[in-house]
């Protein structure tokens, strides 16, 4: 691990952020966003099923190479020895590890698309509060959504009160 556990406001996201003084460019952004990072991830995810599909190519590959060497050389290898060789091949090793990079990368997208989830949430309690506060009044007076609101009562007895 890094160690990039400490968090500053100072490197948020940009995509990630909301000014909840102007929801409009959050709400504008929000599924561009996330359908751009949703198909970055998917393309990550079939990156590393890919990888993980020549892994085992290779480890069949590399299995039969060991074994036919071993019957060149007149060896006898028990499955244990076999399974140690195929193990240790440097070829399967990188291998390895680029499948480790790309499920790196795959979480980290998909941590992204998590975070754009929240952010919706987000965007939308923020909405529904605007609106609660500047919306609220119908032609009749206070909308029934709303009567239960002490707020909300105050306001239609201060209007039944003209």
């Amino acid at each position: 691990m890094n160690g990039n556990y400490n968090f500053s406001i100072n490197t948020i996201d940009p995509d990630l952020e909301i000014d909840f003084m102007d929801l409009q460019p959050a709400v504008a952004m929000q599924s561009s966003l996330y359908a751009y990072y949703s198909d970055l991830a998917v393309d990550a995810l079939a990156e590393r099923d890919e990888a993980a599909d020549t892994l085992k190519r290779m480890e069949g590959e590399v299995e039969l190479e060991i074994r036919k060497n071993a019957e060149a050389n007149k060896q006898k290898l028990t499955i244990p020895e076999v399974t140690a060789l195929v193990a240790s091949d440097s070829r399967l090793v990188e291998q390895r590890r680029v499948i480790v990079e790309k499920t790196k990368e795959f979480k980290k997208l998909d941590g992204k698309v998590k975070a754009l989830d929240q952010k919706k949430s987000m965007i939308e309690c923020a909405v529904r509060m605007m609106l609660s506060k500047s919306n609220v009044l119908s032609s009749k007076g206070v909308a029934d959504d709303w009567a239960a609101d002490e707020s909300q009562n105050a306001i239609r007895r201060r209007l039944n009160g003209r």
